[in-house]
């Protein structure tokens, strides 16, 4: 019965003294938590910083000058760009042609509308759907039946 209670007693000042380990280390541990990473930074991070601040400012640079590039190209007329004399008769026989030429109907046939929304059922007999869903047993009988190809669909 001693035996048992000291086991029990051992146990408990075990588990306590763990306790306390844990305990102390973790109070030990929180002032590098609390701690202000700017004691922490030294030259060489700022250096990067300086460094990754200074591409950035010269990549904004480059962007600016090649925006304004292209600004400066696309305000640029198109009788400036026709400056050789083959453009030039190109574009005056191009508008004196396209202000000329009038469309003239060659067919004497109607003219029918192809937009319809709806298909047009040949055969009133005609399923929406066939349903080819697999089975146990026999298989089904998927084949569409004769005009109604593009009325009847497959459902699998």
């Amino acid at each position: 019965m001693e035996s048992e209670a000291k086991k029990k007693f051992l146990m408990k000042v075990g588990i306590i003294s763990v306790m306390a380990l844990i305990l102390i280390f973790w109070v030990l541990n929180m002032k590098n938590v609390f701690r202000n990473d700017a004691v922490n930074t030294n030259d060489q991070s700022l250096a990067q910083l300086r460094n990754i601040k200074n591409d950035f400012n010269n990549t904004i640079t480059e962007i600016n000058q090649n925006l304004s590039t292209v600004g400066a190209a696309t305000s640029t007329s198109p009788s400036n760009i026709a400056t050789s004399s083959f453009v030039s008769e190109l574009i005056k026989e191009t508008n004196s042609n396209s202000s000329s030429t009038e469309v003239k109907a060659t067919s004497s046939l109607p003219i029918i509308p192809v937009s319809s929304s709806t298909p047009v059922k040949v055969n009133p007999n005609c399923p929406a759907y066939i349903n080819c869903m697999p089975t146990i047993g026999a298989a089904r009988d998927c084949t569409i039946p004769l005009g109604c190809e593009g009325i009847t669909q497959i459902a699998y």
